[in-house]
Order: C-alpha cells, then sequence, then structure tokens
C-alpha cells in the first residue's frame, strides 16, 4: 500500500500551483475546487500565504496549494517571504502546476519560474523510491 493511500482505497495528492504575479492561479484554484477558496483580484500579490483547496472525485482527493506569484528581483522583506512560501509549497507537493497568461506573452518571470522547476526536479528524488516501490 502506498503512502498516499488508505486502508479503504481513498487516494490523496497533493498539487503545488505556481505561476507568476496575476497568472490567474487562485481563479483556477476557485474554479478546480469548485467554491471560493483564494481571494481573486487585479491587484497584483493578493495571495501572500499558501491557501489550500480540495477537490473530491469519488475516493480520490486532490490538494490544490494555491501559491504567491514568484517573480524575480524581490527586494523587500514581505516579497522575498512570499516568493520563498511559494516555492516551499512546490517542494512538499506531489506534482507541480504552472499557470501561465495566455493574454500574455511568456515573460521573464514565468522564464525563469521553468528554468528552476528544472533545476530543482533534477534534484529531487525519485518518488517510487521514496515510497518503498
Amino acid at each position: 500500500m502506498s503512502a498516499d493511500q488508505n486502508q479503504e482505497g481513498t487516494q490523496c495528492g497533493f498539487v503545488a500551483v505556481l505561476g507568476a504575479p496575476n497568472a490567474g492561479k487562485s481563479t483556477l484554484v476557485n474554479s478546480l475546487v469548485g467554491t471560493k477558496v483564494s481571494i481573486v483580484s487585479p491587484k497584483v500579490q493578493t495571495t501572500r500565504t499558501i491557501v489550500r483547496g480540495i477537490a473530491l472525485e469519488g475516493d480520490s482527493q486532490i490538494v490544490f496549494v494555491d501559491t504567491p506569484g514568484i517573480f524575480e528581483g524581490a527586494t523587500r522583506r514581505l516579497e522575498r517571504a512570499m516568493v520563498s512560501v511559494a516555492w516551499s509549497g512546490a517542494q512538499d507537493a506531489d506534482a507541480v502546476l504552472l499557470v501561465v497568461d495566455g493574454a500574455r506573452a511568456i515573460e521573464d518571470n514565468t522564464k525563469a519560474i521553468l528554468s528552476s522547476l528544472t533545476k530543482r526536479q533534477k534534484k529531487k528524488p525519485d518518488p517510487s523510491y521514496a515510497r518503498g516501490q
């Protein structure tokens, strides 16, 4: 039996939702969960901490972890803390969902996130090894 499955067969997984500020992460999480769990605003950096929403389908649960926007050049302490919180949410997740605003070109922030995710993935151990499979 895997670590994410209990005796009744219920399965659960964590998905970190990452992206640049105002990419639509909170809107997507609200839509996937089916109710408003995250505040949505046109103001940049509205999400300042991790917000979790659970989507249920049969015996399966997906915990979506809405994170603050990730951007380069964070200079203030609050900005650096929010970016750090976003990356910690990704590190603890089973999967990462990168949200890109389709109305905009792929911006430098998104390119930097992709690059960092690629580097982090190379360092991450094989999940099947961690579960003892």
